[in-house]
């Protein structure tokens, strides 16, 4: 049975497909940066943006049965989150560093406006869940 479109609540897994579309946008556009930026800038971006998603993807492979598992999966998303607030940081200084179309800036920050709101999101399923086995 279908649900009602305003009625759909977020998919479980949507977190962690946000975070492979998020690396896959950075590394295209951090790939059109000038040379010279290279290592400064697109190369940390993108490492950056690789690091959400592998901590994204591991914490999705820890099951939050046990509240070990739940710690383990805060780890990872916390440092999900250091590594979104640190991206958000170096693509500002891009931007004050050389010419970048104010629609991809845009398009990044919807990316990472929106991985954080999905990582909260689960991290706040898991502490209710935490809660209600204690």
């Amino acid at each position: 049975m279908s649900v009602v479109l305003s009625k759909r609540k977020l998919s479980g897994i949507e977190y962690v497909d946000n975070a492979r579309k998020l690396f896959i946008f950075s590394l295209q556009r951090c790939g059109r940066f000038p040379k010279r930026y290279t290592f400064t800038l697109s190369t940390k971006i993108t490492d950056l943006a690789r690091e959400v998603y592998l901590n994204v993807d591991d914490a999705y492979r820890v099951r939050p049965d046990s509240k070990s598992n739940i710690r383990t999966r805060c780890g990872f998303f916390k440092h999900a989150l250091g590594c979104l607030n640190e991206m958000v940081v170096l693509i500002s200084v891009a931007e004050e560093t050389f010419p970048i179309n104010p629609e991809i800036i845009k398009q990044w920050m919807v990316f990472i406006d929106k991985e954080e709101r999905l990582i909260n999101g689960v991290r706040e399923s898991d502490r209710r869940r935490d809660v209600k086995e204690q």
